[in-house]
């Protein structure tokens, strides 16, 4: 176990709640430790969690992403989630469909609450889907407009500890080589200069007497590199649970495939795609990984 694992320690319970998502899914086959949540609930291009860490008699509540901020607000309300239990707020990387509610979410809360983030999280990048077609997936806001209400940004590039067994992966170490991470993100308006985006990083929870819990916002860096680093920075080797953005969307059969391997390999409890993932990679999961794969969206509570 690495330095900092021994630091943090282990967690004993952990709760992941959907809050936002491409899809709602409170219909879906219910299993052991998933739960599907009732209300009137909507749906975006967009992911948000409400994670919930329990150690001994000790809680803490978090927040990691904030969707496009057209479902979040309207999504706790339906939830009956008392939004002044959210101690803090982990943004996975800086693209608008990550962060957009933040600025609505903090000005809903009674105190001010740390923002976690990757330095890079805050820098426009330039998506160019094909040429002569440009958007910018930007930070919707400055540092400035999130300390005005109420954020205290820590920014950092390395894993940093939330609680008990609990922490940010930091900065992915890019190793994979089926994991072939080009895509359509820029630094400028020519599309000369690809963005790394190397502000993605993910929560690991490492749960006593079960393993790992992986929660990935895209998975830019790659999920198979993003559960190397969760294993090698704490040490543990068993994953129980990998959620979240998978960021296969439009990848190669030859790198779906490959992952697919590596996740059978890695015989977790649960395994579930999500958000960016693809419907294409999503279907292979469900049919390649039935014991593991649990469809997730808006309403959708694991608890391990």
């Amino acid at each position: 176990m690495s330095n900092i694992a021994e630091l943090v320690g282990e967690a004993d319970h952990v709760a992941i709640t959907t809050l936002s998502d491409n899809v709602i899914n409170t219909s879906a086959e219910r299993k052991d430790h998933v739960e599907r949540l009732q209300g009137h609930f909507t749906a975006e291009h967009g992911l948000s969690f409400l994670i919930e860490v329990k150690h001994g008699r000790s809680v803490k509540t978090f927040l990691m992403d904030t969707g496009q901020g057209f479902t979040l607000q309207h999504n706790i309300k339906q939830m009956e989630i008392d939004a002044n239990r959210i101690e803090c707020v982990v943004i996975s990387h800086g693209h608008y469909d990550h962060t957009g509610g933040l600025i609505e979410f903090l000005k809903t809360i009674d105190s001010d609450v740390p923002v976690i983030a990757h330095p890079d999280a805050f820098k426009p990048s330039i998506w160019i889907r094909r040429k002569g077609a440009i958007r910018r997936p930007y930070l919707p806001v400055s540092i400035g407009r999130v300390e005005s209400v109420g954020g205290r940004i820590l920014q950092t590039k390395d894993p940093f500890p939330i609680f008990t067994g609990t922490l940010t992966t930091g900065e992915v170490m890019r190793e994979t080589l089926f994991e072939d991470l080009k895509g359509v993100f820029y630094l400028d308006d020519e599309g000369l200069a690809e963005s790394p985006i190397m502000d993605d990083q993910s929560i690991i929870v490492n749960l006593k007497k079960r393993g790992l819990v992986i929660a990935s916002g895209c998975g830019h860096a790659g999920i198979v590199n993003t559960i190397k680093q969760a294993r090698k920075i704490t040490g543990v080797e068993r994953v129980c649970c990998v959620v979240g953005g998978f960021h296969l969307l439009g990848s190669s059969e030859e790198r779906m495939n490959k992952t697919i391997q590596y996740l059978k390999e890695l015989k977790a409890d649960i395994v579930s795609p999500m958000h960016c993932s693809g419907f294409e990679f999503t279907l292979k999961a469900a049919t390649e990984l039935s014991d593991c794969f649990i469809p997730n969206g808006v309403g959708t509570k694991i608890t391990l």
